[in-house]
C-alpha cells in the first residue's frame, strides 16, 4: 500500500517483477485513489503535496503534527509555466520552499475524517477485487503474453520483416552478427 505519489519508480518495478510471471506477484495499491467522498472531491482539484486534501487527512489522523495551515496560501512558482511533472527535474523545495504545493487552508478535520472513512470502506474491497483478478488471470500478459527470450537463427526472417515494417535500418548481416 503506497503512501507517496512521488514513488514514481515503484510502478515500473512492480510491472517488471510481475511481467516475469514469478510465483510471487506484487499488488500495488495507491490508497489515496480510493477516496470516493464528496469532501475529498471538493478538495482534490490540483492536489499535490500538503494541499487541502492531504492536510485534511493529516488533521483527521495526526492533528498534533499539523502546523498553522490556515494562513498558508499558494505562493507564486518561481518559474512561470512549471507544472507538477516538472517535479521530475527539481524537487518540491525548488518550486515551493515552504514545502506545500496547493492550498492547505481549505482543509478541515471533518473533511479528513470523511476521506479516511471512504478509503477505509474501499481499501479492503479494492485489494480483494484485485487479488481475484490475479487468481482469474495468473499470467501477467494473459493468454496472449509476449515471451522475452534470446533471438535464434530461425527468427531472422520475422525479425527482418518487423525491421522493414518499422523502418529500421538493420540488414540481414546485422541480425546474423547478433
Amino acid at each position: 500500500v503506497n503512501s507517496h505519489g512521488g514513488n514514481l519508480a515503484v510502478g515500473p518495478a512492480v510491472r517488471d517483477w510481475n511481467r516475469q510471471d514469478r510465483p510471487l506477484r506484487i499488488l500495488l495499491v495507491d490508497w489515496w485513489t480510493l477516496d470516493r467522498s464528496p469532501e475529498g472531491a471538493a478538495l482534490k482539484p490540483g492536489s499535490l503535496h500538503a494541499d487541502g486534501w492531504e492536510t485534511a487527512v493529516a488533521l483527521a489522523l495526526c492533528p498534533e503534527r499539523v502546523g498553522d495551515y490556515r494562513s498558508l496560501k499558494p505562493s507564486p512558482i518561481p518559474w512561470p509555466g512549471a507544472e507538477q511533472a516538472d517535479l521530475n527535474h527539481l524537487g518540491i523545495g525548488a518550486f515551493r520552499p515552504a514545502g506545500y504545493w496547493g492550498d492547505p487552508s481549505a482543509a478541515t478535520p471533518e473533511a479528513g475524517r470523511a476521506i479516511v472513512r471512504s478509503v477505509e470502506e474501499n481499501l479492503v474491497r479494492a485489494i480483494r477485487e484485485r487479488l481475484e483478478w490475479l487468481d482469474a488471470e495468473p499470467r501477467y500478459g494473459g493468454p496472449g503474453r509476449v515471451e522475452i527470450r534470446p533471438q535464434a537463427i530461425w527468427d531472422l526472417d520475422d525479425g527482418l520483416e518487423l525491421a522493414g515494417a518499422a523502418g529500421w535500418n538493420q540488414r540481414r548481416a546485422d541480425w546474423e552478427l547478433l
